[in-house]
């Protein structure tokens, strides 16, 4: 067996010279970074405490500091003057001139500021009798010439290396990803196909939606299917509902059905600073997504890239949102739907979107995601109430009842339960929730002959319902079927936007006279009934005081007589 070869150890002579063994301590380093890396095996370290390139600079950078502080000798910096006298004095040993200043030797060394030194250094003065005078005083002098080539260089290189490490700074804060080569990567979140557990038992209260969905869901299981009739895939579904209906969780859903991998991005994550990012990052997206078709890919909230191009003219038709929107019609007219790639995509702001997007070929199937029923609201109910321990008492159907729309009810007030989920009202049954928003403040007067701050939200309730049967609906006696209604606000959103006015001063005083009317004359109707009946009002709101919590069948019985029937769950309706 061969000797394995013994690295020669470097072993400096008296006299300071070096080995021809010796290895300097850059060529040393060289060798570090050409140096293959070796294969760790899959007991090593982790990856974040292997060994970093950046802590060995740190740690090259600490040694030069503290060898250029600690070890190197003291050097005085002298006046010329102060070098000249120490001339005169014969205690220079040695001087290196060079064209801007000197370096030399004392032949004894002297304390300066508590170190002791034989070293100095003085700017040099263009002095002709330096010469003649340092052969006077027997120093040995000589010259050296300078490089400028170092200097000039760092004078370039330094500026353009802060600038780029301030940028790259800057960029980091913005959120553009780990660097520059990164800033045009899709930063969509890839789940599996078996990573996404959600299914359509998962989502209640959307059983339309779902519907039209299951063709998509069968498509991307059994594409062969469809392909051998000819069948495609639709390529853009769009999802649209109110916030808070289920259209990111349904699109889950699908993928979850479908068991297929599933892109998940929102449409902000598109937009940078900079022109052309937003586009790279469709183009990465399109391609990671062909690359494992079938598969899909939703982007959240697309209102926030596909608004309508030209909504402000003041922006110019060349900013980043532009650039990117444009970038996605050109994905979308360019993938083949064959492969198995739907776009999902979910907002609550249709009305804004670009046309381009809704044209056949691309978002051209919209589902309609809109708040549950009532039948929508027990079965969330149902879905939710799986983890939880309720009172054999609740009933799931009674409470979904009392809240359309899910919205919240609290105490302090009075909630009317419908029997069943209303659509067309009407005027008869506006002007009955009329006289119930006015009850409580008709009361206090009744009562007390004063009135309080309690009814402040009834009055804004009862104000707007009066407005809207006189602008929108047509059930005033003095307009007749006429609708002044301007408002143009989100189809989805809760909103106050409105329109320029398209009538007259003179309509517009006729309009709150005619609203006026409608309030007052309820208002007094309320305050008869209440004075006809007050008996019955005070034992109601002693009943109140007793028990805090009045139901529609314990009110029947009290104001008519009719036998109550026992409560069926411990929440309550009616309240005080």
């Amino acid at each position: 067996m061969k000797n394995a070869p013994i690295a020669a150890e470097s072993t400096p002579d008296p006299r300071g010279a070096r080995h021809p063994q010796e290895r300097s301590w850059w060529s040393t380093l060289k060798d570090v970074f050409a140096a293959p890396p070796a294969r760790r095996p899959s007991n090593s370290i982790p990856p974040r405490a292997r060994f970093s390139l950046w802590y060995f600079v740190v740690a090259m950078v600490l040694l030069f500091l503290i060898e250029g502080m600690l070890l190197t000798e003291a050097v005085h910096r002298l006046s010329y003057s102060g070098f000249k006298q120490l001339v005169r004095d014969n205690k220079v040993e040695s001087v290196v001139l060079t064209q801007n200043e000197m370096s030399g030797r004392l032949k004894e060394a002297v304390e300066i500021k508590g170190r002791t030194t034989r070293l100095f250094t003085t700017v040099r003065v263009d002095d002709p009798d330096l010469v003649p005078f340092l052969d006077q005083h027997n120093v040995q002098y000589s010259g050296r010439v300078e490089s400028q080539w170092l200097p000039a260089i760092l004078s370039w290189v330094v500026p353009i290396l802060l600038f780029f490490g301030v940028w790259m700074f800057l960029y980091r804060r913005m959120g553009a990803g780990g660097g520059v080569m990164t800033l045009g990567r899709s930063r969509a979140k890839i789940y599996g196909e078996n990573d996404v557990q959600v299914t359509f038992n998962d989502v209640a209260g959307v059983q339309e939606a779902k519907d039209e969905l299951i063709e998509v869901v069968e498509f991307l299981r059994r594409p062969e299917k469809f392909q051998r009739l000819g069948g495609r895939i639709p390529k853009g579904v769009l999802l649209v509902g109110p916030p808070g209906t289920g259209k990111t969780l349904l699109a889950r859903a699908v993928a979850g059905e479908a068991k297929v991998p599933f892109f998940s991005i929102s449409g902000s994550e598109f937009v940078e600073m900079i022109v052309g990012v937003g586009a790279s990052r469709v183009r990465d997206l399109f391609t990671q997504a062909e690359a494992i078709a079938p598969c899909i890919v939703f982007i959240d909230e697309l209102d926030a890239l596909g608004k309508a191009r030209g909504a402000t003219p003041l922006m110019g038709g060349h900013d980043e949102r532009e650039q990117t929107l444009n970038q996605l019609l050109v994905e979308m007219d360019g993938f083949d739907s064959r492969k198995g790639v739907c776009i999902l995509s979910a907002t609550n702001r249709p009305e804004i979107l670009d046309p381009a997007l809704l044209r056949p070929g691309r978002f051209d199937r919209q589902v309609l995601v809109d708040r549950p029923d009532l039948n929508g609201r027990e079965e969330i109910l149902r879905l939710h109430a799986r983890k939880v321990r309720l009172s054999p008492n609740v009933e799931l159907r009674t409470i979904a009842a009392r809240t359309p729309g899910f919205v919240g009810a609290e105490l302090g007030y009075t909630l009317q339960l419908p029997t069943e989920d209303r659509y067309l009202v009407t005027r008869a049954e506006l002007l009955d929730k009329l006289a119930v928003l006015f009850g409580g403040r008709a009361a206090e007067e009744l009562i007390f002959q004063e009135i309080s701050t309690g009814g402040h939200n009834d009055l804004q309730r009862a104000a707007d319902i009066a407005r809207r049967m006189v602008v929108e609906y047509g059930m005033s006696s003095k307009f007749g079927p006429l609708a002044f209604d301007t408002k143009h606000g989100p189809v989805f959103l809760d909103g106050t936007a409105s329109g320029a006015k398209e009538y007259s001063e003179e309509t517009t005083r006729d309009i709150d006279e005619e609203v006026a009317r409608i309030t007052h004359e309820t208002y007094a109707h309320v305050q008869e009934i209440l004075a006809r009946r007050r008996d019955d009002l005070e034992r109601l709101a002693q009943r109140l005081l007793e028990t805090e919590v009045l139901e529609g069948e314990e009110l029947q019985h009290l104001l008519y007589g009719a036998t109550p029937v026992p409560r069926s769950a411990p929440a309550a309706t009616a309240t005080a």
